[in-house]
């Protein structure tokens, strides 16, 4: 083998094995962001030890260079409820491991799962509402 090719071959090898630590250490929210359109602008996040319908939809992401560190705006979602109307700075972004991306079939179905929650739970309050009235009553 020529010169040129071995230390072709060389830099190729050593580029995998950055990619493979780059990987092994985890993925932050940058990491996450900077793989979709418009750097993951208009679409939603949450942090994998938060409840199924809680989320950030990012409204601005500013990326450095290197596309692995920045700083990223939102909405934060609670239990399905919108909690501002302003975006507000995302905390945490760098953390590995911690950020998931929601499709949007997703939140259909948090959507859903979170009225059959509502529903159910006002049943309850109502049942127990007529068991205290008709204890009263006795």
């Amino acid at each position: 083998m020529s010169r040129s090719l071995k230390e072709a071959v060389e830099y190729v090898k050593a580029a995998v094995q950055t990619t493979v630590k780059q990987n092994n250490k985890g993925t932050n929210f940058f990491d996450l962001a900077n793989k979709l359109p418009k750097n993951g602008v208009d679409i939603c996040f949450k942090r994998k030890n938060w409840k199924f319908d809680c989320y950030y939809k990012v409204s601005k992401v500013e990326l450095s260079p290197d596309g692995r560190h920045g700083q990223a705006w939102g909405v934060l979602y609670w239990n399905g409820k919108q909690k501002s109307e302003q975006p507000e700075k995302i905390t945490g972004t760098l953390k590995k491991d911690l950020w998931k991306y929601v499709p949007q079939n997703k939140l259909a179905q948090y959507a859903k799962t979170r009225e059959i929650i509502e529903y159910n739970h006002w049943i309850l309050e109502k049942t127990k509402q007529q068991d205290i009235e008709f204890e009263i009553k006795q």
